[in-house]
């Protein structure tokens, strides 16, 4: 059985932010799960015609990306998410899971999570775990050092 893993983001148009960032969960995923093809989508247009035309680099949509593994035969995928919160963009991915579920596009497709995803639950959340781990205000690509005016601040690095 052919099984992918698609790897789902905003996108970006910077290469090095590319490279240390997306490209790096890739790699990881690629070495956590070798019997799976890992595979790249941006959910942003605007950023994957920039690359096309700045760069010549093709980069799949999440539609395109689905489409192309139910063409190439594979029969099991599952789509990771690199967006931080539920919201437009994520929207976007999971109803064109539902889709390809209801029509059985594939015998499994799974969506996973975004990193801080609610479920109501009472216990110590990712949103605590991941505050705590990034207390000190905010860390722009540009290096400008602001805070974020919370109790506790986030570092986006």
């Amino acid at each position: 059985m052919k099984k992918a893993i698609l790897v789902v983001s905003f996108g970006t148009t910077y290469r090095d932010g590319m490279e240390s960032s997306i490209e790096s969960i890739e790699n990881k995923i690629r070495v956590t799960f070798p019997d799976y093809e890992v595979r790249r989508a941006f959910t942003s247009r605007i950023i994957i015609r920039r690359l096309a035309v700045r760069d010549g680099l093709q980069i799949d949509n999440e539609r395109e990306a689905l489409q192309r593994l139910q063409d190439e035969g594979y029969q099991e995928v599952y789509i990771q998410p690199l967006h931080v919160v539920v919201g437009e963009e994520y929207d976007k991915v999971k109803k064109i899971v539902v889709h390809a579920a209801y029509n059985k596009s594939f015998q499994k497709i799974s969506i996973g999570r975004p990193l801080l995803y609610y479920t109501g639950q009472r216990t110590a959340s990712r949103y605590d775990r991941c505050f705590s781990a990034t207390r000190g205000g905010c860390t722009f690509g540009n290096g400008y050092r602001g805070n974020s005016g919370a109790s506790q601040g986030f570092v986006a690095r």
